[in-house]
């Protein structure tokens, strides 16, 4: 019941534009491109580049996920965050098409791994662009970056992940989302893993090889959603994904200490929950 409600919450927390859509998300992906991830590691490393730019490449292509509007970042690092930005809205699948292409042609063949300054540099990018086009057109997207890599920061500046997540909380959107992957051997550092315990929407999980989760779908009976004084159209369905093994773990559950009084005993006959595994999606 918990759970239901939970996802009630999470479909009044939504995003709206001004004449009441769904605003888009920012999915961003942040690349380790040094050797080891293609096996060639002074102490030895895992092969995992190559999988991981097709479960990318599933991910552009699934449109429950990805929707029209979307915009697809990419940056990739290794001593540094590389100067190359790519970025693309989503209107069309020859849009899909061209993020894949994008992805197919990225190599591994840099040094070091410099992950918390380039996720801090990230950061700062995404949210002036963020920014920038909330003053254009009124709309605030949300924003999920996806970092992965299979080695531990040896940047020599010494940026914590401490210090970026400091500065992440400050401008941090509601909705807006961080997770920390590591693949292969590399386990996540446990200094990572506690900062990211202690702060919302920061998230972190080992994968040994980069893997597809599932898609979760959700259909909404009532076309409008009452609760008080609160009133919401509510959309027919809606994606999210499951950043765990458990399809359902990471749905986000927002306010939902302030709203399960007003809403538990109703809210298992709101909602009904299919789950899927798409071709690949991440």
């Amino acid at each position: 019941m918990r759970l239901a409600c939970g996802l009630l919450a999470a479909v009044l927390a939504l995003p709206l534009t001004a004449a009441g859509q769904q605003a888009p998300t920012f999915h961003v992906f942040l690349l380790d491109t040094s050797r080891s991830m293609i096996g060639e590691a002074a102490g030895g490393s895992e092969v995992v580049f190559p999988e991981l730019k097709e479960v990318i490449t599933g991910f552009v292509h699934d449109g429950r996920v990805v929707e029209a509007g979307d915009q697809i970042f990419i940056y990739t690092f290794d001593s540094g965050l590389h100067e190359e930005e790519y970025r693309r809205e989503i209107r069309s699948e020859r849009d899909r098409r061209h993020a894949a292409a994008h992805v197919a042609q990225l190599r591994a063949e840099g040094s070091a791994t410099h992950i918390n300054r380039s996720l801090q540099q990230v950061w700062e990018k995404v949210s002036e662009f963020r920014d920038d086009r909330e003053r254009s057109d009124g709309r605030e997207a949300r924003v999920t970056i996806r970092l992965y890599t299979d080695g531990m920061d040896n940047d020599p500046r010494k940026v914590s992940f401490a210090q970026v997540v400091e500065m992440y909380a400050l401008e941090r959107g509601e909705l807006d989302h961080i997770y920390y992957r590591t693949l292969g051997k590399q386990k996540v550092p446990g200094d990572v893993k506690d900062t990211a315990a202690s702060v919302p929407g920061v998230s972190t999980e080992h994968q040994e090889t980069p893997r597809p989760v599932e898609s979760v779908t959700f259909e909404v009976a009532p076309k409008v959603l009452r609760f008080g004084s609160v009133e919401r159209k509510a959309p027919q369905s809606f994606a999210s994904t499951s950043e765990r093994s458990s399809p359902l773990r990471l749905i986000p559950i927002y306010h939902a200490g302030r709203m399960r009084d007003c809403c538990e005993a109703r809210a298992s006959t709101i909602f009904s929950v299919k789950t899927e595994s798409p071709r690949k999606s991440i």
